[in-house]
């Protein structure tokens, strides 16, 4: 009877691992879709509420990462509920942190800003910890990797700089090679770019490649060669913009839609400068 009652458990943990590898390895299709809706109903069928609560967090981190934000909103929201019925503060923490990164993407700047300074001020008073272990570690730098992104939006520059650099930093102190992969890719290379700081973007460039060689976080690999040709661009190479475009429409082609369009636009004004308006 206990291995009948325990299958949906382990047939949830089995489903969420093979959704994350899916996930991890570029696989953002339908069949990935397919990953995180079979461990979702089996983490429902289990009972098992920190379960359920971790699948639909990484669910809505997929949603993100492909671009339908408003998705990983409407399921953040059932999050919180269940968290909030729970009486998991840590968790409910976790599913406002994340929803600022996906109301971030859809213009609520301001909003954004003012919730992760107040999550930001919780964070540093005791907060329970959160039923979804794997994200125990990411907390500070998850909210201050997004708060500096959204003060660049929000036209305090030179701030957001320092903070995603203090994020690299301290990442890298600690040897937390794929937080420090996902700061670098989504944060810290983004700015330096809007920033105009070249040596920067080199740099950081040259961090992200260092981990993709350590570790193996295929979904990265694309990203990585966008800002490498970026950077060689500014430096006139002449055949930097055909890599760019060629890491442009692998990520297209992978689904992981989470910065295209800002892509598609750095890549626009490369080509502008060479004097091709028809191709921009």
């Amino acid at each position: 009877c206990a291995s009948v009652t325990d299958a949906p458990l382990q047939k949830a943990k089995l489903a969420t691992s093979r959704a994350w590898s899916m996930t991890l390895a570029r696989q953002l299709h339908r069949e990935t879709d397919d990953a995180w809706n079979i461990a979702l109903g089996f983490a429902e069928l289990s009972g098992n509420v920190g379960l359920h609560l971790s699948v639909m967090f990484g669910q809505a981190v997929y949603l993100i990462y492909t671009g339908r934000n408003e998705q990983a909103v409407t399921l953040l929201d059932d999050f919180n509920r269940i968290a909030a019925r729970a009486g998991d503060r840590g968790s409910l923490f976790d599913g406002e942190r994340l929803s600022a990164l996906a109301e971030m993407h859809l213009g609520k700047l301001v909003d954004v800003r003012t919730k992760l300074e107040r999550l930001a001020e919780e964070l540093s008073h005791d907060l329970p910890p959160s039923r979804i272990a794997r994200y125990q570690e990411e907390r500070y730098v998850s909210i201050h990797s997004t708060l500096a992104f959204s003060t660049w939006l929000t036209c305090r520059p030179e701030s957001a700089l320092t903070m995603a650099e203090e994020m690299v930093m301290k990442t890298g102190q600690i040897g937390q090679l794929m937080g420090q992969s996902n700061i670098l890719a989504l944060v810290a290379l983004p700015l330096a770019l809007w920033s105009g700081k070249v040596d920067a973007l080199e740099r950081y460039s040259t961090m992200l490649r260092s981990n993709l060689d350590r570790e193996n976080i295929a979904i990265w690999e694309p990203v990585h060669r966008f800002y490498d040709s970026v950077g060689r661009h500014a430096r006139g190479s002449l055949n930097a913009i055909e890599d760019m475009r060629s890491a442009i429409d692998e990520l297209v082609r992978d689904g992981f839609l989470v910065r295209t369009p800002m892509y598609l636009g750095v890549l626009a004004e490369a080509l502008l400068s060479r004097g091709k308006s028809a191709e921009a």
